[in-house]
């Protein structure tokens, strides 16, 4: 009869090593595969927060420019009713409630604007902004009228971009792309 020797103690050695190694590696990717998913779902819980945000903020603007050119449409008729009355553009100040909401829409569009992460968007709503502030101080009847006209214009070409920039976040074909915006 042959010893048994040393062979079979060797292969269930090999075997053992094998089966670590094996159940080592599978461990390894397991983790990995974990640690990728938990940073696939940041990454989405992030990016869900930054469209909220900005959908959020679109509406915001939105109605922060609504308000701000009521005001500045009811400062245009106190302008055109005082000149009516006295063939005088603009010798009075305007109420101090009209002034305060004026000023709080004026205030309100501003900070909004800067938030906006479409670059087109905020050109607009700076140039709406820019055009509503001047109209106040227009210095007659003719540059107020025109101010009023550019801002109505500017207004709706806003409010279409917005709506367009909503409709693509709706849409999840809005990519954040701070240069080109959409």
């Amino acid at each position: 009869m042959e010893p048994i020797g040393w062979f079979p103690a060797f292969t269930l050695m090999v075997g053992y090593a094998a089966k670590w190694l094996e159940v080592r590696t599978l461990h390894r990717q397991t983790i990995e595969r974990e640690r990728e998913t938990r940073r696939a779902l940041r990454q989405d819980a992030l990016n869900d927060r930054r469209v909220a945000f900005q959908r959020r903020t679109l509406l915001e603007l939105q109605s922060t420019t609504l308000d701000l050119a009521r005001w500045v449409g009811k400062i245009h008729l106190c302008d055109r009713i005082e000149f009516k009355k006295s063939q005088q553009w603009h010798k009075n100040r305007y109420p101090d409630d009209l002034d305060e909401n004026f000023r709080q829409a004026t205030a309100q569009t501003s900070l909004l604007t800067e938030r906006v992460h479409d670059a087109k968007v905020r050109d607009l709503a700076r140039m709406f902004k820019a055009i509503a502030t001047r109209l106040p101080s227009a210095a007659d009847i003719s540059e107020s009228d025109e101010t009023f006209g550019q801002m109505a214009l500017l207004f709706q070409d806003l409010q279409e971009r917005i709506g367009v920039v909503l409709r693509a976040l709706d849409e999840d074909n809005y990519k954040l792309e701070p240069q080109r915006g959409i």
